[in-house]
């Protein structure tokens, strides 16, 4: 997965061979970046705070009555070692330690995301490729059809999960080149370039 200056360097190497990539720098950088498409899609996923990776998340928090949060860098979670799931304040500063160990770096910065009551195992990846949602039901969620209107990218993913109270919530966007299929087959994948 290439960083934001990474793939804007690919980008300026192809052009210099005269090649043009089908998702610009700017493009990558809307899927790529939770802060970049949040504002285009807030009222569809869980309200979101954004830090500086230097910031004391845990008292802009505190100040703010909330008492644990969904912490990530602009791009991933820490899906190993505890997650990113913080119900107490206190244990940020341990979050982020983790997060650096094993991704090397906070990519952009940090984002605190309000916890919602999801139903566990109902998250689903969806993909858009040149302005079509495609899910690997076959059956298109309303919510990913207007996130395919919203995002003007060539190809990104979009995850969505049932919240308890049974409303659809976009908790994640990636750019496509750089997702993981997860319960895609390969051959339901390939189907999307036909």
């Amino acid at each position: 997965m290439l960083t934001v200056p990474d793939y804007q360097r690919l980008t300026e190497s192809l052009a210099r061979l005269g090649g043009v990539p089908l998702t610009s720098a700017a493009e990558y950088k809307l899927c790529h970046y939770l802060p970049s498409w949040y504002s285009l899609l807030v009222e569809h996923t869980p309200k979101t705070l954004f830090f500086v990776e230097t910031a004391n998340v845990a008292a802009a928090l505190q100040g703010k009555g909330w008492t644990g949060c969904f912490l990530k860098d602009y791009v991933k979670s820490l899906s190993t070692d505890g997650g990113s799931l913080v119900t107490s304040l206190d244990k940020i500063p341990e979050v982020i330690r983790k997060m650096k160990k094993y991704r090397g770096m906070i990519e952009g910065g940090l984002c605190a995301r309000e916890i919602e009551d999801f139903v566990p195992a109902t998250e689903q990846r969806h993909f858009v490729f040149k302005g079509k949602a495609y899910s690997v039901s076959g059956e298109v969620p309303d919510l990913v059809s207007l996130a395919a209107k919203a995002i003007k990218s060539p190809f990104f993913s979009v995850d969505t999960v049932q919240r308890q109270d049974g409303s659809l919530r976009i908790v994640e966007l990636g750019d496509g080149q750089v997702s993981d299929r997860k319960n895609w087959s390969p051959e339901q994948f390939l189907q999307l370039f036909k």
